[in-house]
C-alpha cells in the first residue's frame, strides 16, 4: 500500500486518519473483560455503569502514550509556524523567534504543545480478553478488587447511543513491539489528523504482551487534560468527562477477586459468610455488595486457585450471595466454573 499524508505504516499495523487497521489474522473477541482495584470509584463506576476514559499520561507505563515518542527534530520553519497557530493558547501571539529558540531545545517546546492540545480530544480506556490472568488479578486488582465481562457487540451498539458527547470511537489491539520508535510528526502533515497520537496510544512493549490488551479509544470536542501532573506551574485544562456509558446488560458476569472480602472492609470472615464493617469509609463498598446481590446474582463468581499435580492456576467459581441483612451475607459455593466465550 503507498503510503500518503493520511497513513503511517509500522510493521503490519496501519495508522490512517480515520482508526487504524490491524493484521486480518487478529480477531476482535466476542468478550472483553475490564480488571477494577478496591477504591470508591472503582464500585461508584461499575454501580454507574460506565467506563473511564484515562488521558494518556495517567497509565502506569510512562512510556504508554508518552509525549516522548513524538519527534519534531526535523520540522522547518513553516511547517512550526503553521503548527504553533494551531497549539498556542488563546489570544498568544506567534513570535517569529519561536522556532529559532525551541530548535536550540530539541523543540520540546512544540512537542509538548502539540501533546497538550491533542490529547484534550481523546480517552483510553484499556480492556483485555484475558480473564484468568494470574498477574493481571495481583497488577490491577491486587486481588481484593473485581473483574467484569463485557459483551463486546454490546458496548460498541451502545456507545453513541448512552453518550451523545462523543464523537466517535474505535476499538482496537494494542501494537507489541520490541523496540519503541518515535513517529517523526514533521516528515507528512501528520499534525494535521490523528495519526501520531493513534500511533503513541497503541503501541507497548513486549513485556506487557501477556495483558492482551484491546484499546477503546473515545474522541470528544474536549476533555480535561492533567496539565498541572507534569507541568506544576500550568493549571489543569477544563472540559467534559472522561465517561463512557454503556447499557447495564452488556455485563455477562461480575468476578470478585479471591480477597475481595478482607480485614479492611470485614469485621467477621467465616468460611462461607462475611459480616462487613459499618463505618463511613465502608459505605461504597457495603452498597457495592448488595447492588451484586440485587442484580448479578445469577452471574457472579469467585477468583481462586486451581491445583493440579502440585501445580496451580487461576479459577473461576461461580457463587451467590444470600443476603441476611445488609451487612451480612451467606457465599453459596454453586460447584460451576466459568467458561469464557471467545
Amino acid at each position: 500500500m503507498k503510503e500518503n499524508n493520511k497513513m503511517y505504516k509500522y510493521k503490519d499495523f496501519i495508522y490512517t486518519a480515520n482508526g487504524i487497521v490491524v493484521p486480518e489474522k487478529i480477531i476482535e473477541p466476542k468478550r472483553l473483560f475490564k480488571y477494577y482495584g478496591c477504591e470508591n470509584y472503582h464500585y461508584e463506576s461499575f454501580m454507574k455503569a460506565y467506563l473511564y476514559a484515562s488521558h494518556p499520561y495517567n497509565f502506569n507505563d510512562s512510556i504508554d502514550g508518552s509525549s516522548l515518542l513524538l519527534n519534531f527534530k526535523n520540522i522547518d520553519k513553516e511547517k512550526y509556524n503553521k503548527l504553533w497557530n494551531e497549539v498556542r493558547w488563546e489570544g498568544e501571539e506567534n513570535n517569529p523567534d519561536n522556532y529559532y529558540a525551541d530548535n536550540l531545545k530539541g523543540f520540546e517546546h512544540i512537542r509538548q504543545r502539540y501533546y497538550i492540545f491533542k490529547t484534550k480530544r481523546i480517552g483510553l480506556v484499556s480492556l483485555t480478553s484475558s480473564p484468568l490472568n494470574i498477574l493481571m488479578w495481583a497488577h490491577y486488582s491486587s486481588e481484593k478488587g473485581f473483574a467484569i465481562e463485557l459483551d463486546t457487540q454490546k458496548l460498541k451498539d451502545n456507545i453513541k447511543n448512552l453518550n451523545e458527547d462523543i464523537e466517535r470511537f474505535s476499538l482496537k489491539p494494542i501494537q507489541y513491539v520490541k523496540k519503541l520508535e518515535a513517529i517523526d510528526v514533521s516528515a507528512k502533515d501528520f499534525y494535521q489528523t490523528d495519526i501520531p497520537l493513534s500511533y503513541i496510544s497503541n503501541i507497548k512493549r513486549d513485556v506487557w504482551k501477556y495483558e492482551n490488551e484491546w484499546r477503546l479509544r473515545i474522541y470528544k470536542e474536549a476533555m480535561k487534560v492533567p496539565i498541572s501532573n507534569f507541568f506544576p506551574t500550568l493549571k489543569n485544562i477544563e472540559g467534559s468527562n472522561r465517561f463512557t456509558y454503556y447499557p447495564k446488560e452488556a455485563i455477562k458476569a461480575v468476578f470478585l477477586g479471591k480477597y475481595f472480602a478482607n480485614g479492611n472492609n470485614c469485621e467477621a470472615i467465616y468460611d462461607k459468610e462475611i459480616k462487613l464493617k459499618n463505618s463511613c469509609e465502608n459505605k461504597l463498598f457495603i452498597k457495592f455488595i448488595n447492588y451484586l446481590s440485587e442484580y448479578f446474582n445469577d452471574r457472579l463468581y469467585l477468583s481462586g486457585k486451581l491445583e493440579s499435580n502440585s501445580t496451580f492456576g487461576r479459577t473461576l467459581g461461580k457463587i451467590e450471595l444470600r443476603k441476611i441483612d445488609d451487612l451480612t451475607f451467606e457465599i453459596i459455593d454453586l460447584k460451576e466454573k466459568y467458561k469464557q466465550i471467545k
